[in-house]
């Protein structure tokens, strides 16, 4: 069906309005064929929908159809349906009988007029269902086109069998005789002479059958309305997508070798299989340009990557190290499970973590979880994380599982039980939007009253801010279609604002739902904006990996690559990269190796770089490039340990000029942190104060231990450990038992390990110990206040790192037992580490091996 818009900021490239196009089940209603005679004779699933949510059939036939699912090509004037044949899935229907009378699976609807046809006779296609979805990282179905606008799809060919038939109609007192007409072997071949004359029609029983399962990537050729078969037919083709340079990947498994295939069908007809082992494929997807990213089953910590060049492919590994997570009691896979292109020109990476904790009833609780990063620009910061429980991480990801647009993360989330009023209303499906600066929720479609919608939620796809989805309201027991306008959830207004609900069906059968939601997304626009294109560089000296460069205005891709250089200045070297483009922006993926392998060298350490624009670079309405900044240069940090950087903090209360950076533990693989000494021979009372920014999961941990004891557990008196969303702490009470305490957020936005800045205070007063963060550098929020801890004597101050941190401004200072200053602020350490690390207190050239968690 289709919903027409007139939103000037969703246009195709002709002018003409976009819109949505929407496909439910629902085989108890009849369509406007009037010779339907069954409950399901002349079902369909296909719907229009008019301006004002109204819903109507779209098909006229005597027979049962279900859409599987739709696709719009790029220009907008058409809309692909791939019908069902009930093998995927039967519901009890007769939905061959359809395709088998007109030898057709695969139509072409013209939405202008609401006309279709046939487009390939004689193949059915592909199913999609949650497989695929999970497989192809980027929401592509099996109906896929080039920039030409010819279509290629998974099919698989069909043969219309029969025998014999049945006379229909309605004038059965009109007859005397038989109404049939037989063959010799006593088949019904046709109607007779009198049943003809009374109105009686003869339908033949047909079927389809089809001598191979294994599905074809076929190439139909709209002009021509020509379809030729692309790949043969000893291999299945599971899953495929289509470059913008013509290239198609495919991804499938050989009948002759058993194993999974992987492979670039290239413009020259040849061939490159890109699978390295017999390892099977995880996912895959593809950028704005013609570079494929996939992950294999391997023990690879990173993305591969692949681009074909004439004859054959570039290829590398994006290294994603720098996001795995091994601390005590938790793991983190290093390849992530999925990939998220972002409207906004960011590639975000869904990895899989467990972690597992002792409860205040001394029981281990495990938990699955999936960590949300940004990759590329390089941001080592988790922006979200989800909770699995006991759950896995491949169930979660069924249906629609995530989606980003201009900052904001959107997920569906399960409520499995709404209790109101006294009574459980069971569950509810609702969309949770995370601010991924912020980090802050908001959940949607969370019923308030017994009377509010309680949605179980089909489908759902966003288009920009605009989320539409497809659902049962369990409240009233109808089908729905809905459309959220997240910018006012944003500003917190209300569900009566930002929400908008159609009904479209009873729900009577179980099949009746909404399968498929196909928004077709604006593209760049035709006409020149205006303004010359200017260009942002993003690097990191922590990061080896990639390089990105943000443009103002959509580019002449090809005018970059011609003119952009890569050279270790340190060296004189040229590096070789791969571009990976999303809309308005440029990722280079550095390989000091080369193109030729997929070892994912990147920058190499204590090196220098630049990346050069040249002047001969133009966007896509041929204005040349703003000349303001054309460069960047970056000095790669060491691999491991301490040094002086520069700060990239706004606000200069919290830091200012040089800082101290932390790049990463000696054993990066083992468990645990690694303890640098701050101070010995704490006062019984003192304050110590830093300003900090993580850069990855962990802000660390500050230590305080009896100087006496050989081993850090025995003279423990407090540690206080802080990640992104926990503070929890170790530590002795007053009588030296063990006790320990966290910080209960109340699902509030946590002000430290956030990613940005902040000033950390933790203070001893005696048997009392507080800990509270800044973020501004005056206000503070208290985060931890105990007032039965061990007092400490003749103790040691130590900070525990184990990812990449950068401090400034530390600050030890001697309290009175009211909790002032003694003396000044910073009697014993006032380090602001302008010039070199400090060698004396803190040491940070020098940690304690003994100390070190592995």
């Amino acid at each position: 069906m289709v919903k027409k818009t007139t939103s000037s900021a969703r246009s195709s490239r002709d002018g003409s309005p976009l819109f949505t196009y929407e496909i439910y089940h629902d085989s108890d209603q009849k369509t406007r064929g009037v010779r339907a005679t069954g409950d399901t004779e002349g079902a369909t699933n296909l719907w229009a929908i008019d301006a004002n949510g109204n819903a109507t059939p779209a098909l006229d036939t005597n027979y049962p159809v279900k859409v599987m699912y739709s696709a719009v090509n790029p220009a907008g004037d058409k809309v692909y349906l791939a019908l069902d044949n009930g093998w995927f899935g039967s519901d009890g229907n007769d939905y061959q009988t359809f395709i088998a009378r007109n030898n057709c699976a695969l139509y072409e609807v013209t939405p202008a007029d609401n006309t279709f046809k046939c487009a390939v006779e004689g193949v059915f296609l592909q199913n999609y269902d949650d497989d695929y979805y999970k497989r192809v990282s980027s929401n592509q179905k099996p109906i896929q086109f080039d920039k030409d606008g010819n279509v290629y799809f998974l099919g698989t060919s069909f043969t219309v069998q029969n025998d014999g038939g049945y006379c229909f109609g309605d004038n059965y007192d009109a007859l005397t005789g038989d109404i049939n007409e037989y063959n010799d072997q006593g088949q019904v071949i046709g109607c007779s002479a009198e049943a003809i004359s009374a109105g009686f029609e003869f339908f033949e029983n047909v079927w389809i059958d089809s001598a191979s399962w294994n599905p074809t990537l076929y190439k139909y050729n709209p002009s021509t309305a020509k379809a030729d078969a692309m790949t043969q037919d000893n291999e299945g083709v599971q899953y495929f997508s289509t470059l913008t340079s013509g290239d198609i990947v495919i991804q499938g498994w050989n009948d002759n070798t058993q194993k999974q295939t992987f492979a670039v069908l290239n413009t020259l007809g040849a061939r490159i299989n890109l699978l390295e082992t017999d390892w099977g494929l995880e996912f895959f997807t593809t950028d704005s340009e013609s570079t494929v990213i996939f992950s294999d089953w391997t023990d690879s910590a990173g993305l591969r990557m692949v681009k074909p060049i004439s004859p054959g492919v570039h290829k590398t590994v994006l290294g994603l190290d720098k996001f795995a997570v091994n601390n005590a009691g938790s793991y983190q896979n290093p390849t992530p499970r999925r990939v998220i292109l972002a409207d906004d020109g960011k590639l975000y990476g869904v990895f899989e973590s467990w972690s597992s904790y002792q409860d205040k009833n001394d029981k281990w609780v495990s938990n699955t979880t999936l960590t949300v990063y940004q990759v590329l620009p390089y941001d080592p910061v988790p922006k979200a994380q989800l909770n699995l429980g006991s759950n896995d991480w491949w169930s979660f990801m069924e249906g629609t599982p995530f989606q980003i647009s201009r900052g904001f993360l959107f997920y569906r989330q399960k409520e499995s039980n709404i209790a109101i009023g006294g009574v459980s209303l069971g569950s509810a499906d609702t969309i949770v939007m995370v601010n991924l600066q912020t980090r802050e929720k908001k959940v949607m479609l969370m019923p308030q009253t017994a009377t509010d919608g309680r949605y179980e939620i089909f489908s759902w796809r966003l288009s920009g801010t605009e989320l539409y989805f497809s659902a049962l309201n369990n409240t009233v027991n109808k089908v729905v279609t809905g459309k959220i306008d997240t910018v006012k959830v944003r500003v917190d207004a209300d569900e009566s604002t930002y929400l908008t609900v159609n009904e479209t069906a009873s729900a009577i059968g179980a099949t009746a739902k909404i399968q498929d939601i196909a928004v077709l997304k604006a593209t760049r626009p035709e006409n020149d904006p205006g303004g010359s294109p200017k260009a942002e560089f993003f690097a990191n000296s922590e990061n080896p990996n990639s390089v990105t460069i943000e443009f103002t205005k959509y580019m002449n891709n090809q005018s970059v690559l011609d003119n952009l250089t890569f050279k270790n200045t340190t060296d004189n070297e040229v590096i070789a990269y791969l571009p990976l483009w999303i809309n308005k922006t440029l990722h280079l993926i550095p390989d000091s190796d080369g193109l030729t392998n997929s070892t994912g060298a990147g920058m190499e350490n204590n090196k220098t770089y630049q990346v050069s624009l040249g002047t001969g670079i133009n966007d896509y309405y041929s204005t040349p490039i703003d000349q303001t900044t054309l460069s960047k240069t970056l000095s790669t940090a060491p691999d491991k340990g301490w040094y002086i950087g520069d700060t990239d903090a706004t606000t200069a209360a919290l830091s200012d000029k040089k800082v101290a950076k932390f790049v990463g533990r000696d054993n990066p693989n083992t468990w645990g942190h690694q303890y640098y000494k701050i101070a010995d021979n704490l006062p019984a009372h003192f304050e110590l104060k830093f300003s900090a920014k993580n850069l990855n999961y962990s802000l660390g941990t500050v230590a305080v231990h009896e100087s006496t004891a050989s081993y850090r557990w025995d003279g423990l008196i407090l540690e206080n450990f802080i990640d992104s969303w926990s503070s929890w702490l170790d530590y002795k009470d007053a009588s030296d038992n063990g006790q320990w305490d966290s910080y209960n957020s109340d699902g509030k936005v946590v002000p430290y390990a956030s990613g940005n800045w902040a000033n950390y205070r933790f203070r001893f007063v005696g048997n009392t110990y507080q800990f509270a963060v800044s973020t501004d550098g005056s206000e503070y929020t208290e985060i931890h206040k105990l007032t039965n801890v061990k007092t400490p004597t003749a103790a040691e101050l130590y900070l525990a790192v184990n990812e990449k941190l950068y401090i400034d401004n530390m600050q030890l200072t001697t309290l009175k037992s009211d909790g002032t200053v003694n003396t000044s602020a910073g009697d014993l350490i006032d380090e602001k580490f302008e010039s070199t690390l400090p060698t004396a207190s803190p040491n940070l050239n020098a940690k304690s091996s003994d100390l070190i968690a592995n």
